[in-house]
């Protein structure tokens, strides 16, 4: 990781960290210090985040889990049906 990329890594982790997206900003600071593991920044930052996660949430971060994708049925479904109500709505 190249020092321009940790500080983009960084500004996606803080980012994520004010919208409430807390176990995307875990993995991101887990990154960070994968590859700078004397970074005493970011290390405070990830001490932080973690005392505000509850025990189980630190077990269960869903950002290091890829979502699978709906299939195109799923979500043409979706829509119309969305837009079904919107015409039955006065």
């Amino acid at each position: 990781m190249t020092p321009d990329e940790r500080t983009e890594l960084e500004a996606k982790a803080d980012r994520a960290r004010r919208r409430g997206e807390l176990s995307q900003a875990l993995a991101l600071y887990s990154q960070i210090m994968a590859a700078y593991p004397h970074d005493g920044i970011v290390q405070t930052k990830l001490n932080i985040l973690k005392e505000s996660l509850e025990p189980s949430e630190l077990n269960t971060a869903p950002a290091n889990r890829p979502r699978a994708p709906l299939p195109k049925q799923d979500v043409l479904k979706g829509l119309l049906e969305r837009i079904a109500t919107r015409r039955r709505a006065p």
